[in-house]
């Protein structure tokens, strides 16, 4: 399943059994974001055909709620050591990227992914991350945001004027 992480880790549970999913699908939004990935990358929860059935299902979701809603999808931020929360360096800096390329390429129109992974210094700069290597610190979330907020504004869209 898609895992939703909230503040506690030990609360993590399938993103779609969410409200936050609920509020999401209901808020009709002209925009809609996915980041997906890194707490599907944990040793004890990795299934590559899961995850891209989970993420597929969860897009057509919005498509189906919001069609006129443009989606776009994240590749996960890249992670550094220590390498914590079970997350498998072997996957989320690796083959989980193209994976999520290749979901959008297979179920979004053309350009409709944003490349956080690569925004990020692609697993060489860990001054983008938290001490815990999975989460980025302030500086991160801000190239991650200005990343964000220039794709919409290429593709026509004034974040400023929501």
């Amino acid at each position: 399943s898609i895992i939703s992480n909230p503040a506690n880790p030990n609360q993590a549970k399938p993103f779609m059994k969410t409200t936050r999913y609920q509020r999401a699908l209901e808020s009709h939004s002209d925009i809609v974001t996915m980041m997906f990935g890194m707490n599907d990358a944990k040793e004890d929860n990795w299934n590559k055909e899961q995850f891209i059935t989970d993420y597929v299902q969860l897009i057509e979701s919005f498509k189906k709620e919001s069609p006129t809603s443009k989606i776009y999808l994240l590749t996960t931020q890249p992670i550094h050591e220590p390498f914590n929360y079970q997350m498998m360096k072997g996957v989320i800096n690796g083959p989980l990227q193209q994976i999520i390329k290749d979901i959008a390429k297979d179920h979004l129109p053309p350009d409709s992914v944003i490349d956080a992974y690569n925004a990020l210094g692609a697993g060489s700069n860990a001054a983008l991350t938290e001490e815990d290597g999975a989460h980025p610190n302030k500086k991160g979330h801000r190239i991650i945001a200005n990343l964000v907020a220039n794709k919409i504004r290429s593709d026509g869209f004034d974040p400023t004027h929501a």
